[in-house]
């Protein structure tokens, strides 16, 4: 004899599948998450090793293409992800240990560009800093307020590490700015271990 379900019971049911289907979704995108980062950790002691030469390759991205069948674009795409995680350690030891994600990654990637380089070395574990305690879309005003800085006239010299000023304000906006004392790091040992 076939029992009938009440109008609660069917509900519940329904509730009980979308959780398990959503479970689902999120640890396949965890997973997908973890190999890239995993990917990108081994693309780096490729790079710090010049591994790519001993493969005949002239450069990373060459190397890529051939050994990942990557196009061109997307080949430069992930050259300049592993040349990023490779001049910041830190992030690297972030993104590893999960204290940041892949999206402050590329946040951070389209402002980086070469011509930033040397103020992105100067500031290197602020920024670090702000991706592991920051939301993404924080995290990416930090970065365009970085960048609009750092495209002024100033050298990277004349600002010193450690002494740039993020600070939310009652609307939405922010300010940032050098600032004429050190800032404390409070950040630094939730983000990276040593």
């Amino acid at each position: 004899m076939a029992v009938a379900l009440s109008p609660v019971d069917i509900l519940e049911d329904v509730h009980r599948e979308a959780d398990a289907a959503l479970d689902l979704v999120l640890s396949a995108a965890d997973s997908a998450e973890r190999g890239e980062v995993d990917l990108l950790d081994r693309l780096v002691g490729v790079l710090a090793d010049e591994l790519f030469r001993r493969d005949g390759a002239s450069s990373l991205t060459g190397w890529l293409r051939r050994r990942l069948g990557l196009d061109v674009p997307a080949a430069r795409r992930m050259a300049h992800t592993v040349r990023l995680l490779f001049l910041l350690p830190n992030l690297r030891s972030a993104l590893v240990s999960g204290s940041t994600s892949l999206s402050h990654l590329r946040v951070l990637e389209r402002v980086a560009t070469e011509e930033r380089h040397d103020h992105l070395a100067h500031f290197a574990d602020q920024l670090v800093g702000f991706a592991c305690s920051m939301g993404v879309d924080d995290f990416r005003l930090v970065c365009e307020r970085w960048a609009d800085l750092v495209d002024s006239e100033v050298e990277p010299r004349d600002l010193p590490a450690g002494y740039l000023a993020f600070s939310p304000t009652l609307f939405g906006q922010a300010v940032f700015a050098v600032a004429s004392r050190p800032i404390k790091r409070q950040w630094s040992a939730r983000c990276w271990p040593g």
